[in-house]
């Protein structure tokens, strides 16, 4: 998550509005400039410094997602990469596939699956990936994977 500015003195607020309502333990941004960490569903807000020309400089993590649905009774998402092809399997349908770097920028967004298992042929770089996987039920799980 990056904020576009070019003013090097300006202090700027980011305040999560209805963070009571996200179904999660914690809402953290982390400000990977700083190395600081902040759980935006109990502070509501972030004040910091710009500094000019600093890409991907804010990961928002959501921990502990809540549902109405038991862990037991939610379908596995699992993913997995060799080859150069990344495989997911869901118990239920897919609707879109989403691959991220670590920073949280978007490599790669398929959607419209219908089927709960898909493959794609990906040419990424080795390393460590998030892959979001939102089921037709509206269930969102993101798995880590390694390339």
């Amino acid at each position: 998550m990056g904020i576009l500015s070019s003013d090097s003195i300006s202090e700027v607020t980011l305040t999560a509005s209805n963070q009571g309502g996200v179904k999660a333990e914690s809402l953290v941004l982390w400000d990977t400039y700083l190395d600081k960490k902040t759980d935006l569903k109990t502070t509501g807000s972030y004040t910091f410094v710009n500094v000019p020309n600093t890409p991907d400089r804010f990961v928002l993590m959501i921990d502990n997602v809540i549902g109405a649905a038991s862990a037991a009774a939610v379908a596995p998402v699992r993913a997995s990469v060799s080859d150069h092809t990344l495989r997911v399997s869901a118990g239920s349908d897919i609707a879109e596939v989403a691959v991220f770097s670590p920073q949280g920028v978007l490599l790669s967004k398929d959607t419209n699956i219908g089927q709960t298992a898909y493959t794609k042929t990906v040419d990424l770089q080795k390393g460590v990936y998030l892959v979001s996987v939102k089921l037709k039920t509206g269930e969102t799980s993101v798995v880590k994977v390694l390339m």
